[in-house]
């Protein structure tokens, strides 16, 4: 008797359980039937930053303020840490489109919840299992974004299979966004300059740590004379492949350590016209300290060599400070 009614109480579970997901698919469903009624305009695409460090902030942001800050280390080795392996660069930026379009579209308005989608996990890897399921999340409208950015870094025609198999309207703004990422000038280098961003080295300048990159001649801003520059938005400082900053023979890494040290403490530019501003005129005094402790004895012996001649007059006041 008694296994008589365990089995009755498991299949009243069992049919429980089914109606409950079945209920959830009904949601996604009419969901999705309604999203297909209206006119679907696509948007400007998101092109997400090729700097791992600035990835890396945006996706931290995203998961503290989801309240999943600490989950796992979700972010290093879900996203970031495939991404520099070469496994999967598109999914860091992935999901960092995903963290913008939070802060700058309704594209998640009124989405049903991903766990919608039923039990048990829908099988991602095979492409001729749970189709059903999987069209209700290939149409949401974040993800469809999201994954021609996927399409076009990885070159996984997978993706492109499963949209050509959803609706016809669901798959036009999937070949839109494709289209606007192929032609994005910025994605066109985006692979090569986020693997630039990984090749951070450090040097030490007077006891403190200074990163830089190197920067090939040929990609170095035209017009730009110095061998070296501070980059604010990375905190880093980038160097002309042809300059020496070992020997550093103009002393440029010790000018640009100066911008390093001000970002880093906050203190920030004045905004006057280079170079009066306060953080060049901290930058080239320090500079020309080294050259005096060096036995240069004339600003006028070294200017030349600067690329500076143009600016001695407000450059003198400096060398005449240090």
């Amino acid at each position: 008797m008694n296994n008589f009614m365990n089995k009755l109480v498991c299949e009243s579970l069992q049919e429980y359980i089914n109606e409950a997901e079945n209920e959830k698919l009904q949601v996604q469903q009419k969901w999705l039937d309604n999203l297909l009624r209206r006119t679907i305009k696509p948007l400007k695409v998101i092109v997400p930053p090729a700097n791992v460090n600035d990835l890396r902030k945006i996706l931290e942001e995203q998961h503290k303020t989801a309240g999943q800050a600490s989950k796992d280390n979700m972010v290093e080795n879900e996203y970031i840490k495939p991404a520099i392996e070469g496994k999967d660069i598109g999914i860091i930026g992935h999901e960092a489109i995903h963290a913008l379009q939070g802060k700058t579209t309704d594209l998640f308005k009124n989405l049903p919840p991903l766990d919608y989608l039923g039990d048990p996990e829908v099988d991602w890897d095979n492409f001729d299992n749970d189709i059903e399921r999987k069209k209700f999340y290939y149409s949401r409208p974040p993800e469809i974004m999201a994954f021609a950015w996927t399409y076009i870094i990885n070159k996984d025609d997978t993706i492109k299979k499963e949209y050509a198999r959803l609706d016809k309207k669901i798959y036009a703004i999937f070949v839109n966004y494709v289209n606007q990422y192929k032609n994005h000038n910025v994605v066109k280098n985006w692979i090569n300059n986020f693997k630039k961003s990984l090749k951070v080295s450090v040097t030490k300048i007077d006891g403190y740590n200074l990163p830089f990159v190197i920067i090939p001649k040929e990609d170095w801003p035209k017009g730009k004379n110095d061998p070296t520059e501070f980059d604010s938005d990375d905190n880093v400082v980038r160097v002309r492949s042809d300059y020496d900053y070992k020997k550093d023979p103009l002393n440029w890494m010790k000018h640009e350590l100066i911008h390093y040290l001000y970002h880093k403490k906050g203190i920030k530019d004045d905004g006057k016209d280079y170079p009066t501003n306060n953080t060049e005129a901290a930058a080239y005094t320090y500079q020309f300290k080294v050259f005096k402790k060096q036995g240069i004895k004339n600003l006028e012996d070294i200017i030349d060599k600067l690329g500076k001649k143009h600016h001695l007059k407000t450059l003198k006041k400096y060398w005449d400070k240090a």
